[in-house]
């Protein structure tokens, strides 16, 4: 199964998109790391993230492909799985980090 993403980092619930990242999907392979985002907070705040992405080869019709699991790290340290469960189709998936601090973070998918 191959993922494609694209992805956009929101800093502070309130505020508009801070810092955004996108360039040509990349295709991740099993436990490798597909995207790493540098990120400079400027206030602590609840931080969130949405990831727009599609599973190739996912289908919940065909067993044993009903999704990929997305690991989030913010700096080396787990954070959460994403079930990316629409498949072939593009979807907007929207997590919250929780509350970061002012600092660099290094967030890898």
């Amino acid at each position: 199964m191959k993922i494609f993403l694209i992805f956009f980092l929101l800093l502070g619930l309130m505020d508009s998109v801070s810092a955004q990242c996108e360039k040509a999907p990349e295709i991740a392979e099993t436990g490798k790391a597909v995207k790493t985002l540098l990120v400079t907070q400027k206030k602590s705040s609840e931080t969130g993230l949405s990831i727009k992405a599609r599973a190739a080869g996912t289908s919940w019709q065909k067993k044993g492909s009903e999704a990929v699991v997305l690991t989030v790290f913010v700096n080396e340290k787990y954070n959460q799985d994403v079930i990316m469960f629409a498949g072939e189709q593009s979807f907007d998936y929207r997590i919250l980090l929780g509350e970061l601090k002012a600092g660099r973070y290094e967030i890898t998918l």
